[in-house]
């Protein structure tokens, strides 16, 4: 009797391209000091809640090649870059802006999407 293979679950992606290395370890740091930073200021709004599981999941999908974490992953980025700067940019802090656009960058990278477009499942 053959017993199914456990599936290898990852939260780093050591053989992926390094766009999407620094990509994932930018979503899990983004998701973290949103948590940080949440329990510090006293509180979640519910869009601050999907930004922070958007992040994490969105990592964590990636480092297990799924198509649903790299779409949570872009989504979420460009999701936070459109609240940013929605804000407007004298209130909003100038280097959140710069971190979510390197991330989207790192994501929409050509090496990202040929990997994601040959790799993913």
């Amino acid at each position: 009797m053959a017993y199914p293979q456990p599936v290898e679950r990852k939260f780093f992606p050591a053989n992926q391209p390094q766009t999407l290395q620094a990509a994932v370890w930018m979503l899990y740091l983004t998701g973290f000091l949103g948590l940080i930073s949440g329990l510090a200021y006293g509180g979640y709004g519910l869009i601050a809640i999907l930004l922070l599981a958007g992040n994490l999941a969105g990592g964590y999908g990636i480092s297990n090649e799924k198509k649903w974490g790299y779409f949570a992953g872009v989504g979420v980025s460009v999701l936070s870059l459109i609240l940013a700067l929605s804000y407007g940019l004298a209130s909003v802090n100038i280097i959140n802006i710069i971190f979510t656009v390197a991330l989207i960058v790192l994501l929409l990278h050509p090496m990202s999407r040929t990997y994601y477009k040959t790799w993913f499942k």
